[in-house]
C-alpha cells in the first residue's frame, strides 16, 4: 500500500477536520494504488474532490475501475460534460471552458492554505 503524499494528507485534513472520520477516509483512499493503479496521488486527490467533503461519496471502486474518468470529472467537469453531450464548440469557447475548469481545480487545491 502506497502511503499518502503530503498534498493528499493536507487536503484530507482540510476537508475532514474530524480525526476519526479522517482516519476512516485515509484507510479507504489508500486502497487506490495498492494494486499498481496509475497516477496514485492525482487519482486520490480526485477522489477527495469528488467526495465534496462527504464520506459516503468516497468512491475508490469507481476510481480503480476507471482512473481517467475519475480525474476528468474532478479536474475538467465542464469539458467532460460537453464531451458526453457531444457538443461541438468553437476553439475560443473550448479555451474558456478549459480555463474555468483549471481555475476551479486550482482554487480547490489551494483552499485551506491561508
Amino acid at each position: 500500500m502506497k502511503p499518502l503524499s503530503r498534498l493528499v494528507i493536507w487536503k484530507l485534513r482540510v476537508m475532514f477536520p474530524d480525526p476519526v472520520v479522517r482516519s476512516r477516509i485515509d484507510r479507504e483512499i489508500q486502497r487506490y494504488g495498492d494494486s499498481g493503479e496509475p497516477q496514485v496521488d492525482r487519482v486520490r486527490l480526485a477522489i477527495l474532490k469528488l467526495s465534496e467533503g462527504q464520506f459516503d461519496n468516497i468512491n475508490v471502486a469507481g476510481a480503480k475501475e476507471d482512473p481517467l474518468d475519475t480525474i476528468l470529472w474532478a479536474e475538467r467537469p465542464r469539458w467532460i460534460k460537453r464531451q458526453l453531450a457531444d457538443l461541438k464548440l468553437r476553439p475560443d469557447d473550448e479555451d474558456v471552458i478549459d480555463a474555468l475548469d483549471w481555475e476551479e481545480y486550482h482554487d480547490w487545491l489551494a483552499k485551506g492554505l491561508k
